[in-house]
């Protein structure tokens, strides 16, 4: 049913929660949809593993149960950092819903914190002209004047149509 509504989406299948982790190191992924009965680790141990690990902390994670519909077992799995907790029997059309959700809002948070390295970096760049500015102005005036005739040189030969004048050059310094 998810492969039928997801088409546009790659997904991967994992038979165990060790399968599921070589699988998530090695791929991007963007949500994981995880049983909480599995053999030897089960859904709660796997989201404590993933969150443990920078490069899947953030990864939104839904358990899904048949047996496990206690509240008890509900909160443990909002405890471990589930961002949902499905039981059985699903409801296609709202699991399809749900999915789609928490892949959008994954999306726009990848997306955000993109702009914001891109921010970052921008930051640093205006850091570094600033104090280049301000450098500046501890120079002597002989210096910026030389500054000076060295950046208008520079900027006639960038302007040149491949000749070379230099007597128009030597005039403008």
């Amino acid at each position: 049913m998810i492969e039928d509504t997801f088409k546009e989406v790659s997904i991967l299948t994992a038979l165990s929660a060790q399968e599921a982790v070589l699988k998530i190191m090695k791929y991007q992924v963007d949500l994981i949809l995880s049983d909480v009965q599995m053999p030897e680790v089960d859904g709660f141990e796997l989201i404590e593993y993933l969150h443990g690990i920078e490069q899947t902390k953030d990864i939104p994670i839904i358990l899904i149960t048949g047996i496990y519909n206690d509240s008890t077992y509900v909160q443990k799995g909002y405890e471990v950092g589930a961002v949902d907790y499905i039981t059985k029997p699903v409801d296609d059309i709202l699991l399809c819903s749900k999915l789609r959700v928490f892949l959008k809002i994954y999306e726009n948070r990848k997306e955000d914190q993109n702009l914001l390295v891109e921010k970052d970096k921008l930051l640093a760049n205006q850091v570094k002209i600033n104090s280049m500015i301000n450098n500046l102005d501890t120079f002597s005036p002989d210096i910026k004047k030389s500054l000076y005739s060295f950046n208008k040189a520079k900027d006639l030969l960038e302007e040149d149509d491949g000749t070379i004048d230099i007597i128009n050059i030597l005039k403008n310094i």
